[in-house]
Formats: C-alpha cells, sequence, structure tokens
C-alpha cells in the first residue's frame, strides 16, 4: 500500500475544499502523526513523520496567495510518535519544530526555527546532545508572538530528569537547566511561555505514589 497526507481548507466564502494531497509515502512505509499551525493571516505549517529505512520529520508551508512551498527534511529523527515531538507556530507565522534528532552514535534535542517569508534555517540549534545509551524522551516546544520560546524534555541516564531551556527575543537559547527528577518517564509534560515577560511554565505528572501533577516556573 502507499500512504498520503492529505488536506483540506476552510474560509468562510467557500467553506471546506475537496481534500487534497500533500505528501506520500511509497512501499507499504507509513506516514503519521501530523501537526499543523496556522498564523493570523492565514499562513500556515504542517509537519509529519515518515518511516521507512530512516523515520524522518518533514514539513511543508503555505503562504495565502501563493499556495504550498516545497518539503523541507528535518532529518532522521527518534521521535516516532506525536507525543515526541511538537510544531509550534505564532501570530506571525514564525515557527519551530522541536524533536529527538538520531545519528549512529548520539541522540539530540534539535530546534529548527521558520521565519516567515524566507524558510527554515540551514541548521537546527541543538539544545542538548547524549550518547546512544542514554534516552530523551516527549520533547516539547511553544513558540510566543515576540519569538520568546521555550523547550522540555526528559533526559534518562541513570535518573529521568526534567529539563528546559528558553529562548530570548533575539533568538538564543540558553543551556538546559534540571529542574527536576521526574521519578521515571512521563508523556505528559508541557510548557508555556509569557510573550512579554519570558516566564515560562512547565507541568508534568510524577509516577511515584502517591502520584502528583507537578508544575515549575
Amino acid at each position: 500500500p502507499n500512504y498520503f497526507l492529505c488536506f483540506s481548507m476552510y474560509t468562510p466564502l467557500t467553506g471546506w475544499s475537496w481534500p487534497e494531497t500533500l505528501a506520500g509515502n511509497w512501499g507499504g512505509n507509513i506516514m503519521s502523526n501530523h501537526q499543523v499551525g496556522m498564523s493570523d493571516n492565514g499562513s500556515a505549517v504542517v509537519s509529519w513523520i515518515a518511516y521507512g529505512w530512516e523515520d524522518h520529520v518533514y514539513s511543508r508551508t503555505f503562504i495565502a496567495d501563493f499556495g504550498w512551498g516545497d518539503t523541507f527534511d528535518h532529518g532522521q529523527t527518534a521521535s516516532i510518535n506525536s507525543k515526541e515531538y511538537r510544531l509550534s507556530v505564532n501570530g506571525n507565522g514564525d515557527a519551530i519544530l522541536a524533536h529527538e534528532s538520531f545519528n549512529s552514535t548520539e541522540r539530540s534535542v534539535a530546534v529548527w526555527t521558520y521565519h516567515a517569508g524566507s524558510g527554515w534555517d540551514a541548521v537546527p540549534e541543538v539544545l542538548e546532545t547524549v550518547p546512544l545509551a542514554t534516552d530523551l524522551y516527549y520533547v516539547k516546544a511553544v513558540l510566543s508572538d515576540s519569538s520568546r520560546a521555550a523547550a522540555v524534555w526528559q533526559t534518562i541516564d541513570s535518573n529521568y530528569r526534567v529539563m528546559v531551556s528558553t529562548r530570548s527575543v533575539e533568538g538564543v537559547w540558553g543551556a538546559p537547566e534540571e529542574i527536576d527528577d521526574a521519578g521515571t518517564w512521563d508523556f505528559t509534560t508541557r510548557v508555556g511561555i509569557d510573550d512579554s515577560t519570558g516566564e515560562f511554565m512547565v507541568t508534568y505528572s510524577k509516577f511515584e505514589t502517591p502520584y502528583t501533577n507537578t508544575y515549575y516556573s
């Protein structure tokens, strides 16, 4: 079988369009875990994971009055489902895509940046790199309209450490900071950031007895 990612657009004047194909994957290799972000002016970014000999994250951008751009390859990924990577688009049409990149020797938390009107950066910002024996889990990120951003993930070696990094309005990411030993891996991690002050909050569950919902800010 062949697998396809399809899209339908809605406008108040015309309603929903008939679905069209956005991307495909051939030879029985599936594609899934698509995410969509839309700006205030109608531009959009769509991302997905395509599985094959190597699993890769891809994206395409839509610009009102111009249409869809080419498919962009964000590289090999170990983020195998939608809970493990995050696309965030702000009201200006800028975007970040955070995932766990992967090669033969190491894993990394990689954040790609999209600039409305000019495209994706040539290389991602790497927030943390670990050997293959260390796991990275559930990378999440959020982007505000002022271009502030925050990312959260877990680094799992002998501990289950919750890590965070924030980005300034100038686009500079801070060094990752350990905020907790969550007790075990956790797929409920979420992060938000204030657009004007840069204050951020992370929430997650601690799987200890008794289970607790936890926040850090």
